[in-house]
């Protein structure tokens, strides 16, 4: 889950609803420290609180829900999250972000070697190799004119590169070199106004 801009994260306390026929969540990922959660009737809740905040910025993973999709899920189903009224998210000094907006892109499947790949909206946006040294290849098909950001964060929700304009009717591949930086995982963010992918990829020098 994402959020739509820079903040320091103090506290977290949600409660999010899923459906819970159609997946279960197997694990909870913060940027750093560990969540408290419990999962039932088709409910998540999660609290987290550190002195060390969480320093993210626009478009930068606050949670992470690692699901297992059920055998009843098909191509034409969708998964929906959705947060409740008790559900908080406060800055430093314990004061409620009233303007905090929390995204889910769609489910995707996750493969962690060879190819890392997914297809949203008429957009197919694949991640190769997986892992890496550091230096990959992101490429996007869409079947219509479309114009895409491109972001990369660490998993303290700091961006580490971006490129913004991307105009695509087809394919367009862009090599990425991130072999300066430290062996782990990152998120590589595909948006524009109408969909937001997320890719992992893993750097292993």
């Amino acid at each position: 889950m994402n959020v739509n801009r820079d903040c320091q994260v103090g506290a977290i306390s949600l409660v999010i609803g899923y459906p819970g026929q159609l997946m279960q969540i197997k694990e909870v990922r913060i940027p750093h420290g560990t969540p408290f959660y419990s999962t039932g009737n088709d409910h998540l809740r999660l609290a987290w609180s550190e002195t060390q905040p969480l320093m993210l910025t626009r478009g930068g993973t606050m949670i992470t829900l690692v699901v297992q999709i059920s055998n009843q899920f098909s191509q034409n189903d969708k998964i929906t999250l959705s947060l409740n009224h008790e559900s908080e998210v406060a800055d430093v000094q314990g004061i409620v972000f009233d303007e905090l907006i929390l995204t889910a892109p769609a489910v995707i499947y996750k493969n962690t070697s060879g190819v890392n790949t997914s297809t949203f909206s008429g957009t197919r946006f694949v991640v190769y190799p997986v892992p890496n040294d550091g230096l990959f290849t992101a490429t996007i098909t869409s079947s219509f004119n479309q114009k895409f950001d491109m972001r990369i964060y660490n998993k303290t929700g700091q961006m580490i590169y971006e490129k913004r304009g991307i105009e695509v009717n087809g394919t367009f591949s862009q090599p990425v070199d991130l072999r300066t930086l430290a062996s782990g995982i990152y998120s590589v963010i595909l948006q524009n106004n109408e969909q937001v992918i997320v890719r992992e990829i893993l750097i292993n020098h």
